[in-house]
């Protein structure tokens, strides 16, 4: 399980890089068109809203993976440790449901968005919403992953202990 989020962390970075160097380029090159030449292009604009969706989603769930999200424990901090534990598999669980319901509205919301396209890349809309979807498959995978992990210890713990 490791190894496949490993692999998916990686292209996940690899994406949100690329991304991000298109991003800068393209803004750059709309920036000295636009001013420069007086000959904006249409479609620069478009094309970086959709790159900066997909990068946010994409990256909420790098974050995800390296347990980076904010968080508010002024109370947790003073719990005893069993109850950290049940607290913890709580709001796992509550995020693992919210990330299906998440994966779900996505999926059904794609029939909708699939009758509409962006002005000037005609990108149909239902392209702008599919990282949620990625991010909300991925995120679940960890999330589980963690749970798992709280509930049954490492796969070296399982083995030793057989």
């Amino acid at each position: 399980m490791r190894s496949l989020l490993s692999a998916i962390r990686k292209i996940e970075t690899v994406f949100c890089g690329l991304a991000m160097a298109t991003i800068v380029a393209v803004t750059l090159m709309q920036v000295i068109l636009r001013y420069g030449f007086h000959s904006p292009t249409t479609w620069a604009e478009e094309l970086v809203v959709f790159l900066f969706v997909w990068l946010s989603f994409i990256g909420a769930d790098i974050v995800l993976k390296d347990k980076r999200h904010i968080a508010i424990d002024t109370f947790y901090e003073f719990l005893k440790p069993g109850t950290k534990a049940i607290v913890k598999l709580f709001i796992n669980v509550l995020i693992l449901a919210f990330l299906v319901c998440l994966a779900w509205a996505t999926i059904k919301l794609q029939p909708v968005q699939a009758r509409h396209v962006s002005v000037a890349l005609r990108i149909p809309k239902r392209y702008y919403s599919l990282p949620c979807f990625f991010m909300s498959i991925s995120m679940a995978i960890s999330v589980a992953h963690d749970i798992w992990l709280d509930l049954f210890g490492s796969a070296k713990e399982l083995t030793r202990g057989a």
